[in-house]
């Protein structure tokens, strides 16, 4: 099972899980800190290569937004 919350550190370094999440005394979990501050500063690099967004050339394309949504 997979939780996602915002929350932040406090001065003692410890987290609050929200009580809305299952208790979790005595479960085994895998923690995982994303610092928002800097996440979008730092590309994603793998295998040596940083990935970006594509970037796409939609000049001359057509829009259609009924048509969209009829897909």
């Amino acid at each position: 099972m997979t939780y996602q919350f915002d929350t932040v550190i406090k001065e003692d370094n410890t987290i609050k899980i929200p009580s809305k999440f299952p208790a979790a005394a005595g479960m085994r979990l895998k923690v995982i800190i994303v610092d928002e501050d800097s996440a979008q500063e730092k590309p994603r690099i793998v295998n040596g290569v940083a990935l970006s967004a594509p970037m796409l050339d939609t000049r001359g394309w057509k829009f259609d937004r009924e048509e969209a949504n009829a897909r």
